[in-house]
């Protein structure tokens, strides 16, 4: 009687292993099922996903430089590349030292109207600027995009200081739009104190379960 209820207790041991195995693969697959979904019928959360982002210390994510990848116009459904030059800019070209030193150079900041990740690079604002200054002028002027797709005033204007200490700006544009004022409720980079002073709150560094939370979740601007 002892060994079979010892072996009815491994049975049922056996069993719930393969039961929570089960459950464990239908979640994955419940997943994989649902990314592919969202991906076909609604390709905003795929542009989501494939963005090529980075941590950063001081702000919360910021733009690998060097880095390109696909996109679909979400009108015409036409392939065009995304490139991000060796400052991290949504820019086909790169920026030297010597260039930005000899020219006047205007920044641009902001989220994704700034950024326009969803057209070609020819057809973003800064570019065709770029070519009005430059065209019959004998003084060079450098347009620089420093828009990011997602981000608030918060995290723009850390953006700009780290900017301003690396680089020459002569001329700062910031590109306003409604929900860079959501942003800074959602970031929660800044908190306003009871006698009305702005402080910063600094990131906190993510441990590995937060980190690994976090792959699951799709930063939708």
């Amino acid at each position: 009687m002892a060994l079979q209820g010892k072996n009815g207790n491994i049975a049922k041991s056996k069993l719930w292993s393969l039961r929570f195995l089960l459950l464990v693969v239908s979640l994955l697959l419940t997943l994989c099922l649902l990314e592919v979904a969202l991906k076909s019928l609604y390709p905003k959360y795929q542009y989501a996903a494939d963005s090529d982002y980075q941590k950063s210390e001081t702000r919360i994510w910021s733009r690998n430089s060097n880095s390109h990848y696909q996109r679909l116009h979400p009108d015409t459904q036409a392939i065009h590349w995304v490139c991000h030059n060796n400052l991290g800019l949504r820019q086909h070209r790169n920026f030297s030292e010597q260039q930005l030193e000899a020219s006047t150079t205007l920044a641009f900041f902001g989220d994704s109207f700034t950024e326009n990740l969803r057209i070609p690079t020819a057809y973003s604002f800064t570019e065709p600027f770029d070519y009005l200054l430059n065209f019959d002028s004998e003084h060079p002027y450098t347009t620089l995009n420093f828009g990011i797709d997602g981000y608030g005033t918060d995290q723009s204007y850390l953006y700009y200081r780290e900017a301003a200490a690396k680089t020459r700006l002569d001329h700062v544009f910031y590109i306003f739009t409604a929900n860079d004022l959501r942003n800074i409720f959602e970031n929660k980079l800044f908190i306003l104190e009871n006698e009305m002073s702005l402080n910063r709150i600094r990131l906190k560094k993510l441990h590995g379960r937060s980190a690994l939370s976090q792959s699951f979740t799709l930063p939708i601007s």
